[in-house]
């Protein structure tokens, strides 16, 4: 029998990917870099901190990763905290309340960054439901490495 619901966040909960998709585009103007549609389609699935790395190797950028992920994940931030067209997944707030309803544990597992699960938490009010939640960061290796599940 079924006891527990393991949800992944983007793509399952939320579409974050446009605001992604527009922090990543202003930090690569930033960095006067030119990602082709092919690389950034490449980049789905991983963190934020594996795509950096990836990039630093692309494109030989001076800066530390680390300092490469925080500012995109600022610029990321600021632009959800002001795009108001930002939407849970049709049907999955009916979903999670329904497994919910019907005592079912619900764990989130996410290659988001903490600070980004907390805000989409916060803002659809999703606390109440989970019991888990499981960040890349929370891991050596993030996603795709299966060690997050």
């Amino acid at each position: 029998m079924i006891k527990t619901v393991i949800f992944d966040m983007d793509g399952v909960i939320i579409d974050s990917e446009p605001v992604h998709y527009f922090a990543y585009q202003q930090h690569f103007r930033e960095l006067n870099i030119v990602v082709s549609p092919e690389m950034y389609a490449s980049f789905t699935g991983n963190s934020t901190k594996n795509i950096y790395e990836k990039l630093k190797l692309n494109f030989n950028i001076s800066e530390d990763v680390a300092t490469l992920v925080d500012r995109k994940r600022n610029l990321f931030n600021d632009a959800f905290d002001k795009k108001e067209d930002l939407f849970l997944l049709d049907g999955v707030e009916d979903l999670i309340k329904d497994l919910f309803n019907n005592e079912m544990q619900l764990v989130l597992a996410s290659s988001s960054a903490n600070v980004t699960i907390e805000r989409i938490f916060d803002r659809f009010d999703l606390h109440k439901y989970f019991t888990f939640k499981v960040s890349g960061e929370d891991f050596p290796q993030s996603k795709p490495h299966p060690a997050i599940f």
